[in-house]
């Protein structure tokens, strides 16, 4: 194979974790809002005949996101993964003119930690543990 053909490849495939990753985290993030609007609109008229639901529904609502916070944060962990799998692959590979091949992995930081992915899933978590703690008891 080419060095131009594994530099293809291996950009096809980070690409593709990329697109995963992003549609992933706006999914979330859209049904993250409809969460927060529901308990936002349990504290509207609408909810006062039967206020003896609205804390157990909140709690519900925060237990959902918790949950899909969880399955989001794994997701993301496991693309990363699959990107440091690509990077130890790109950098076995022997290339005969790596230097004028643009480096496909980009550059490291050691802020990468705090990319949306990584920390957004954390943040929603708070948030939520927040809200079952100011609902809990009434």
């Amino acid at each position: 194979m080419e060095d131009k053909d594994k530099f293809d490849a291996v950009i096809k495939l980070l690409d593709r974790e990329d697109q995963l990753t992003n549609s992933r985290i706006t999914w979330y993030l859209a049904t993250q809002g409809f969460l927060i609007t529901a308990v936002a609109l349990s504290f509207t008229r609408g909810f006062e005949a039967s206020p003896e639901l609205r804390l157990p529904a909140i709690q519900l609502a925060a237990a959902l996101a918790i949950l899909l916070s969880v399955i989001v944060f794994i997701a993301a962990k496991r693309a990363l993964v699959a990107k440091a799998r690509l990077k130890r692959y790109w950098l076995k590979q022997e290339l005969a003119n790596r230097d004028q091949l643009p480096n496909p992995l980009g550059e490291t930081s050691r802020w990468n930690w705090l990319t949306p992915p990584r920390t957004l899933p954390v943040l929603m978590v708070i948030f939520w543990l927040l809200v079952i703690l100011t609902t809990w008891g009434g």
